[in-house]
């Protein structure tokens, strides 16, 4: 890669920046599930940044041999301070991207195989950095993809995303999966504001092991307010065989060589950065009439239905009745 790259800063947070960056040509290579390599070539790019006393803009420029083309344009007219509020920044962009095939998803997601279809994007960016809006179309067409960890060949993947600059980004898809299918529809935000989706399907194959086969019929309703999520429904499970029978180990004594330490009295408590979005989930899980279960020393049928709560900071329950 080459380029070049120059800024200043000021005391009161004022930046000037001049970045001009060429990547490529070069090559991108993974490996693939038969231990092969494959490679996406690309030409040389281009992604330039200039700021100062007019603000920021940007633009980025890549080509994929055989693959697709990515054209974006960005500017920031009052980003001259480092600090501004976001609710002032104005923007203003467009993004242009075509691609023929979709081999490239593998590279980044290595859990999927035999990636095919295309994509399609032309959008005109607006509102502010702390409310953006967008006008246009992204398109994904003829798409498949198989996932071998659970021996499933996801085929017919489409998903239209379109807005018109104002009010939620309106969203349909659908995919197949063994002789089920899921759609999905309604419509999602950028800045936060109501949005709701539905996602509905029958005899959706999600697993196809050995060990478990599993049938979903999802009726899920998800709202979306700020950072809450809210999902409720029903989710069928038509058919479930589970065979994870496995040959009981025999205890091994410990040695009388081990010495077993009391816990300190100091206690570590273990924090974790809270999530960005609270789930509430009210879903109620209803087994049919084909369900068989081998695991564990049990084998047998489960009929019935549970309903499952889950909010943020508190364990999953669950209410309900199964019977053997």
């Amino acid at each position: 890669m080459g380029g070049t790259f120059a800024g200043t800063g000021s005391p009161v947070g004022v930046v000037t920046a001049n970045v001009d960056l060429r990547p490529g040509p070069g090559e991108i290579r993974y490996p693939t599930r038969t231990g092969e390599t494959a490679t996406v070539r690309f030409d040389q790019g281009t992604v330039r940044v200039v700021a100062g006393g007019d603000g920021l803009t940007g633009h980025a420029d890549l080509t994929f041999i055989n693959t697709g083309v990515v054209r974006a344009d960005l500017r920031l007219p009052q980003y001259n301070k480092i600090g501004a509020p976001l609710q002032s920044q104005t923007l203003s962009g467009h993004i242009v991207a075509n691609f023929s095939s979709l081999g490239l998803v593998e590279a980044f997601v290595p859990d999927l195989d035999n990636v095919k279809g295309s994509l399609s994007s032309d959008l005109i960016l607006g509102g502010t950095v702390a409310k953006p809006s967008a006008n246009g179309s992204v398109q994904l067409q003829q798409a498949q993809a198989d996932v071998p960890q659970y021996n499933l060949q996801i085929r017919q993947v489409a998903l239209t995303a379109k807005s018109a600059g104002t009010g939620p980004i309106q969203l349909q898809g659908s995919a197949r999966s063994g002789n089920g299918t899921v759609t999905l529809a309604g419509g999602i935000s950028l800045d936060g504001t109501p949005s709701r989706l539905t996602l509905d399907g029958k005899n959706f194959l999600v697993s196809n092991t050995k060990e478990i086969r599993a049938l979903a019929s999802p009726s899920l309703r998800v709202a979306m307010n700020g950072s809450r999520i809210d999902v409720t429904g029903d989710v069928t499970i038509p058919e479930l065989k589970v065979e994870q029978e496995k040959p009981r180990k025999a205890a091994v004594q410990v040695s009388k060589d081990v010495v077993i330490l009391q816990p300190s009295r100091q206690t570590v408590v273990a924090t974790t950065a809270p999530s960005p979005r609270q789930l509430y989930a009210r879903v109620r899980m209803i087994l049919g009439d084909k369900v068989t279960i081998k695991a564990s020393g049990f084998s047998g049928g489960l009929t019935g239905s549970l309903l499952v709560f889950e909010r943020p900071d508190k364990p999953v329950t669950a209410v309900g009745e199964l019977e053997v």
